[in-house]
């Protein structure tokens, strides 16, 4: 299983910017799916059946980021949670102010306070929401990912694979440029006309693809380079 896993992670990594730089929702929900894919087949791979005992075991791989992404989770799902009054007006007197806005005035007694209503800090909780997806789909495709490069020869292979993609969204995009062809693939550019943004409808996400690869270039060629360490000859006495 964590062979096919592997094989999705790949094929999610390496295809996703070719989808206009992965944004639209066709994009998002392919990339989601395959990552998902992945983690459910890694999760039941981990599930394992003590002989002995018959009772299950999981194997969970810890990573230095676990806390991280655990704590920034529990942020985000925080933010979306309604929250008592009282609470809410010491940590957001500005959240508190917009929820009593949003209120139909029916529903504001005399004194001005609605009563039972909670609100939370987000005032609109769907871009948070969608983060928190997003975060758990990263979360999973690390520790997905990290799991399933047990060997130097599936490392090889996944740089590699990301190095043919920084190679083709270079030269694509060359030639998309010089050419005067202002399409990704069969749709016009409607922003960047004249710049080079390969399959990538943001100039600046494009920038930053090409910032990692060249990066990871330059350190797997670090990494293939093979130091020997040679001793100094021996100095010539001085003549007499």
């Amino acid at each position: 299983m964590e062979k096919t896993a592997f094989g999705i992670y790949l094929v999610v990594l390496c295809t996703g910017p070719l989808f206009f730089g992965g944004v639209g929702y066709y994009a998002y929900t392919f990339i989601t799916l395959g990552l998902l894919a992945g983690s459910l087949l890694l999760l039941a791979a981990n599930v394992t059946k003590d002989r002995k005992s018959g009772s299950y075991q999981f194997r969970f791989l810890n990573t230095p980021l676990n806390l991280p992404f655990l704590v920034l989770l529990l942020f985000l799902i925080f933010q979306i949670l309604p929250l008592p009054p009282s609470l809410l007006k010491f940590l957001s007197p500005e959240a508190w102010i917009i929820g009593e806005k949003s209120l139909a005035a029916s529903l504001i007694v005399g004194s001005g306070e609605p009563v039972g209503a909670w609100f939370s800090l987000a005032p609109y909780g769907h871009p948070v929401a969608m983060s928190l997806v997003c975060m758990t789909v990263y979360g999973l495709f690390f520790l997905g990912l990290a799991q399933t490069l047990t060997s130097t020869k599936r490392i090889r292979t996944a740089i590699l694979c990301i190095l043919l993609l920084g190679s083709f969204e270079a030269l694509y995009g060359m030639i998309q440029t010089f050419s005067g062809n202002k399409h990704i693939w069969w749709l016009k550019k409607l922003f960047y006309r004249g710049d080079v943004s390969g399959t990538y409808v943001n100039r600046n996400h494009f920038a930053g693809l090409m910032e990692i690869i060249i990066m990871l270039a330059t350190v797997y060629v670090g990494a293939l380079t093979e130091r020997r360490k040679k001793p100094f000859p021996p100095l010539a006495e001085d003549p007499l």
